[in-house]
């Protein structure tokens, strides 16, 4: 089960339910949406709809959960724009608009959803410095949303490990051991052993 490191998944009953049921938790590494970019959309979605509805407010109703019910049968109801079918055709084989059975080419919808992930990762690492990882690497954090001649990368940190099929570097972070994902840093190849930016 991939999920991310907020709250309602860091703490002992969710992962004692993923034991109990032989579930292997696999968080994300912290601000990296895109592992988890199915799940992430379609809470952008749902968001989305909920916000353009007028809720009024009545006693014994519960206009969240109309609301929530009726834009969740929407996005299964609704043609995906690389699969070009719609969700509920493809895991039950069914038409939720017009009840009929439809049976979906899965395999052409995969190779449609791999094209498209190999075209959104080959435009999202052109500003990648290209590295091939190791541990014992040093790596600055890339400084977000400000301008970078005028903001300086935390840094530099040592990489203590590489898992290569997720792009993620575990590095050390003053005491800390933390995730993060290889699109948010880059390669430090200065003097390794400056102590005011090792925290």
């Amino acid at each position: 089960m991939i999920f991310d490191q907020e709250g309602e998944f860091d703490n002992h009953v969710f992962h004692g339910l993923c034991t109990k049921w032989f579930i292997r938790p696999v968080p994300i590494a912290a601000k990296n949406q895109r592992a988890n970019a199915v799940v992430e959309r379609m809470h952008r979605v749902l968001g989305d709809m909920l916000r353009v509805q007028l809720v009024k407010h009545h006693e014994k109703d519960d206009p969240i959960k109309d609301l929530t019910s009726a834009a969740a049968y929407a996005m299964r109801a609704a043609v995906h724009g690389v699969t070009k079918h719609t969700p509920s055709q493809l895991v039950f084989a069914k038409c939720v608009i017009l009840r009929t059975t439809m049976e979906a080419n899965v395999e052409l919808a995969r190779q449609r959803r791999e094209a498209a992930i190999s075209q959104n990762n080959a435009r999202e690492n052109r500003s990648r410095v290209a590295h091939n990882y190791k541990k014992g690497d040093w790596v600055l954090i890339l400084s977000r949303h400000l301008d970078p001649k005028l903001q300086l990368h935390p840094g530099p940190f040592k990489v203590l490990s590489y898992d290569q099929s997720s792009g993620t570097l575990c590095i050390q972070r003053k005491h800390c051991v933390e995730p993060i994902n290889i699109r948010n840093v880059r390669p430090y190849h200065g003097p390794k052993k400056r102590k005011s930016q090792l925290h």
